[in-house]
């Protein structure tokens, strides 16, 4: 884990200078990294590896799979008990990114926390998940090759274009995390914006701007209600563009048995 937050550190940084430096005329490079990043890790990782919640034939697993490993925040098999840890202990004295235990620690640092990261997988319910998403070899060989997968990636990246490399995916990649961590603080906080329409037992809100800017992870209170749910859809205005891409990648990759 010491390599792969070490990674994760270096490709913020390197975002963050790629951010400082993109050219006017290239303005909507960091758009779409934004974009496709957000599908990576939202639809790719939270929603269909942590969630379940749409299926896909083999050839869309691994595309996902691999969609989840570029999306630079996890390995696969932490995105799911990692994640589902937090659902277990959502705003309890166990969440380790709840923003009872501060700002920053909410939007950035748990992740960096050997401690931190460690305590979520070391309960009987995370040792137990773990195994289970091992038995899965797409999540076992990219769980295991994350590190590798990434480097090769992003070498090969700048060769065929820098300009992409830079402007594209590592801007894409420093702006979900931004997303990811405003989801932790603003979506557990109440906040102009603000709202609540299931009386969960944790502190998750819905809230207007992350909702719409967040392509839907916003709907935070709704999905808490209700986690394998994939369209969180509730009012007119709840827009879940990720919701529909997941709907789209199991018509496109419908499964056979289905």
């Amino acid at each position: 884990m010491n390599s792969i937050r070490f990674l994760r550190f270096l490709y913020l940084v390197a975002g963050i200078i790629c951010l400082l430096t993109v050219p006017r005329d290239l303005w909507y490079y960091p758009v779409l990294g934004y974009f496709v990043i957000s599908v990576c890790n939202g639809v790719a990782g939270h929603r269909y590896f942590a969630h379940n919640q749409f299926l896909v034939n083999r050839v869309g697993h691994y595309l996902l799979g691999i969609m989840t490993t570029l999306g630079m925040f996890s390995p696969i098999n932490y995105w799911i008990v990692q994640h589902k840890h937090h659902h277990r202990h959502s705003d309890d004295l166990s969440d380790i990114h709840s923003p009872k235990r501060g700002f920053w620690n909410a939007f950035i640092l748990w992740s960096f926390s050997k401690q931190s990261v460690e305590s979520a997988f070391n309960d009987r319910s995370s040792l137990f998940l773990l195994a289970k998403s091992n038995k899965d070899p797409v999540v076992r060989l990219l769980s295991k090759y994350f590190v590798l997968t990434n480097v090769v990636f992003l070498s090969l990246l700048i060769l065929i274009d820098y300009q992409i490399a830079c402007y594209v995916y590592l801007i894409g990649v420093l702006l979900d995390h931004v997303r990811l961590g405003l989801i932790n603080v603003v979506c557990h906080t109440r906040l102009f914006g603000s709202y609540r329409i299931y009386e969960t037992e944790d502190n998750s809100y819905n809230n207007l701007f992350l909702g719409w800017a967040g392509f839907g992870f916003g709907w935070h209170n709704t999905h808490h209600n209700d986690a394998g749910r994939l369209v969180l859809t509730e009012r007119w205005f709840e827009i879940d563009i990720e919701g529909r891409i997941g709907q789209l990648f199991s018509i496109i990759f419908k499964p056979s048995n289905s």
